[in-house]
């Protein structure tokens, strides 16, 4: 992710990890051009030969809308039953 995160596709990024009963790290990248993004994250995260099974067994994938998260895509959830949006 922190090398995503220094691509040209990246305008913003933050991190950060915590605790709320179980560890965490959150990566917040800010994006003009969303799709091509993704396609990086599955490609380069989630397709990694090593750490790929385990990051989408124990990971959610979001993207807030402009309006928020009153209209936020689920891209990416750690459950398969869980309805996923497309892009």
């Amino acid at each position: 992710m922190t090398r995503i995160a220094s691509t040209a596709l990246v305008e913003r990024s933050h991190f950060e990890d915590g605790h709320d009963g179980v560890d965490y790290f959150n990566f917040t990248l800010g994006t003009h051009d969303l799709k091509s993004l993704w396609a990086t994250i599955l490609a380069e995260v989630y397709g990694d030969p090593t750490l790929g099974e385990l990051v989408a067994r124990s990971s959610i994938a979001t993207c807030e809308g402009s309006h928020g998260w009153d209209d936020y895509l689920l891209l990416h959830h750690y459950d398969p039953k869980e309805h996923r949006d497309q892009l």
